[in-house]
Formats: C-alpha cells, sequence, structure tokens
C-alpha cells in the first residue's frame, strides 16, 4: 500500500519521493493505522504481491496481471489513473 500526498511519480512507489510504503497481509478486511499523519489530501494505491517479488507484475503488453487498487474505485481504461481521480480529503481521525 502506498499512500501519496503528492502527485509526483504517482503511482510509482518506488520513485515517489513523499511516499508512506506500508505492508499488510491479503485478507477480506485490512485496516491500516498511520500514526502522526497530518490532516490533508492523499491518495492510496494497492497491489497485490502474489507471488511476494514485490513489484508489480505486468504482461507482455503492460497490463497488470496481479491485483491493484486505487482510493476512489476509479475506472481504469487505458493506464493508471491520474492522482486527481484518487485523491481524497483526510482530517484528524479519518
Amino acid at each position: 500500500v502506498c499512500l501519496w500526498h503528492e502527485s509526483m511519480a504517482f503511482p510509482d512507489c518506488k520513485r515517489g519521493l513523499n511516499v508512506q510504503k506500508l505492508a499488510a497481509p491479503a485478507a477480506p478486511t485490512v485496516t491500516l493505522r498511520v500514526p502522526d499523519l497530518p490532516p490533508g489530501a492523499y491518495a492510496v494505491s494497492v497491489i497485490h504481491d502474489e507471488n511476494g517479488n514485490r513489484l508489480l507484475d505486468k504482461s507482455v503488453i503492460g497490463m497488470p496481471t496481479e491485483g491493484i487498487g486505487f482510493s476512489n474505485n476509479p475506472r481504469l481504461l487505458f493506464g493508471p489513473p491520474k492522482y486527481a481521480a484518487v485523491r481524497f480529503d483526510a482530517a484528524t481521525d479519518t
């Protein structure tokens, strides 16, 4: 899980500068707590690393072959969504 505070390099967690990277086991319901997170605008991107290689595996045409997800559940057509489509405002205790 990557928590984005700005759009730079979104959604590539490896190149993102101000990105918090969190790991969670795959489960029907997952709760992640981010301590000391100030209120503001954020976005979330998720990769289900099914084979544990710490990468998003893709087909020869670049389509993800492992599960992915984004905050706001945007419609995915040709490539990843824009940061503006997944951004949300988080207040204290969100």
